[in-house]
């Protein structure tokens, strides 16, 4: 008799081991955490010395700059809001034949995007184009004379450069005050006329003051907020060198500074009542917490703006109850903080 109570148990939890052991399906997924990508645009200014620089003074009565250098300057600067998986945040959404889910859509970031919806066609994804907004250069040697031309030193092309530039300040007056032998016919010729005396004299003087050339392109920095840090340096800038690491002392640093303003992004209205289902499914969701984010350095504010992120709210079951056999709900997740942006429920007659 003991022996065979004993082989009962045994054949029962063998059984039991085995239906524990039956795989159930599901997905896996992530949770995202909300990361804030700051786009500089710079601009970055190169000065070349001029060629007949040190005859400046001399010619020209001016002292210029020889010396060849770089500045760099922040023109504007945009926030994006994205999302990111959160690798300490995967749980699995069981389905089975109980419940109404029929299908599940990840991002390629393994982010659960959407549950029973149709996603729509995605539009192909521009790629950011570098700014190239460089300044018209112009060519000194386009406004030569036959004699600069045959300049056979330095010293004897700075004093013919200047001699024209001199005599390209003259014609201009004497236009102004309508005393040249050629006057324009109306005010449209004399408009030309000078616009073009103006860029032969910048052009000649160029020999002299040098150029500098100007263009303006595009960097990303991206930073992820922690809860526990309300300020952190997100980067550095110097105008000599432009932009520099956050631990790089030979750059200016940029403060970002955030306020949890202790809100926290409630379930869409037409969430039904909450009813204690008999089941787990494992579907998670999040409710983002509202904070304000402040970028600047220590003379000026770059820019401020409030914004949910993921860090800052709380996680919330989504009841079983609905994906039962008289509903079919639709949801849809936000990939950047992970909250219900839709819910759509329909019932099945």
């Amino acid at each position: 008799m003991k022996r065979l109570t004993s082989f009962l148990f045994l054949l029962l939890c063998v059984s039991a081991l085995t239906k524990a052991q039956t795989p159930v399906e599901g997905l896996n997924y992530y949770l995202p955490k909300t990361s804030l990508e700051f786009t500089l645009e710079i601009e970055e200014t190169k000065f070349i010395p001029g060629e007949l620089a040190i005859y400046s003074d001399r010619y020209l009565r001016k002292p210029v700059r020889s010396q060849a250098e770089k500045t760099y300057r922040i023109v504007e600067t945009h926030m994006d809001v994205i999302g990111e998986a959160d690798t300490t945040k995967q749980y699995t959404v069981f389905v089975d034949k109980k419940h109404t889910i029929i299908s599940l859509q990840r991002d390629n970031n393994g982010m659960l995007t959407h549950i029973n919806h149709e996603i729509p066609p995605r539009l192909k994804e521009l790629k950011p184009q570098r700014l190239l907004a460089k300044t018209i250069k112009l060519n000194p040697r386009d406004y030569f004379t036959e004699e600069m031309l045959a300049a056979g030193s330095h010293a004897k092309l700075a004093e013919l450069v200047a001699k024209e530039i001199y005599n390209i300040r003259e014609s201009r007056n004497q236009l102004e005050r309508g005393e040249a032998e050629f006057m324009p016919k109306d005010g449209e010729q004399l408009k030309i006329m000078l616009n073009r005396l103006d860029t032969q004299e910048k052009a000649l003087r160029q020999l002299f003051d040098g150029e500098e050339i100007s263009n303006t392109f595009e960097v990303k920095v991206k930073y992820t907020p922690q809860p526990e840090k309300a300020e952190d340096i997100v980067f550095r800038f110097s105008s000599r060198l432009g932009l520099t690491d956050a631990d790089d002392l030979a750059g200016e640093p940029y403060y970002i500074n955030i306020e949890d303003l202790k809100q926290v992004k409630p379930l869409p209205e037409n969430m039904p009542a909450d009813k204690k289902a008999k089941d787990d499914i494992g579907l998670i969701v999040q409710l983002p917490g509202k904070i304000k984010v402040t970028l600047g350095n220590a003379k000026e504010k770059l820019m401020e703006q409030e914004l949910y992120a993921a860090q800052y709210g709380r996680l919330e079951n989504l009841s079983a109850n609905l994906f039962t056999k008289k509903m079919l709900t639709r949801v849809r997740l936000s990939p950047v903080t992970g909250c219900v942006e839709a819910l759509d429920i329909q019932p099945i007659e």
